[in-house]
């Protein structure tokens, strides 16, 4: 889809989620965000800002918020925890961490918690 269409799409998304919200203090949904972050490859910030009626800052504050966050994977959902598992997480600044064995629920979940903030 090219660049121009795209930018056609999220300002349609944009007119919809502002129609539709009860409140107009609510935060942008973070698919919107992420959408407006991934069109500054092709557009500016002001020529987004004005397109969409947002303040420069709020993009470029979503924009920092994108590079520095990690991304979110869906884990499946096991009826029973293996006896031996590998856990590789890869962070974007570049720090990874490996942990193997008999690994707890309990366990995994803090270490994921640690990694993320």
């Amino acid at each position: 889809m090219s660049p121009v269409n795209q930018l056609s799409n999220v300002i349609n998304a944009f007119k919809q989620w502002r129609a539709a919200r009860k409140n107009v203090t609510h935060k942008t949904p973070e698919a919107l965000q992420q959408q407006i972050v991934k069109l500054l490859s092709h557009y500016s910030r002001g020529t987004l800002s004005n397109a969409l009626g947002l303040s420069g800052t709020q993009v470029k504050r979503w924009q920092a918020g994108a590079s520095d966050a990690p991304a979110f994977v869906e884990l499946p959902v096991l009826d029973e925890i293996p006896s031996a598992l590998r856990l590789e997480l890869r962070l974007p600044n570049g720090a990874e961490l490996s942990l193997s064995g008999s690994l707890s629920p309990s366990i995994v979940g803090e270490v994921i918690r640690a990694a993320s903030t």
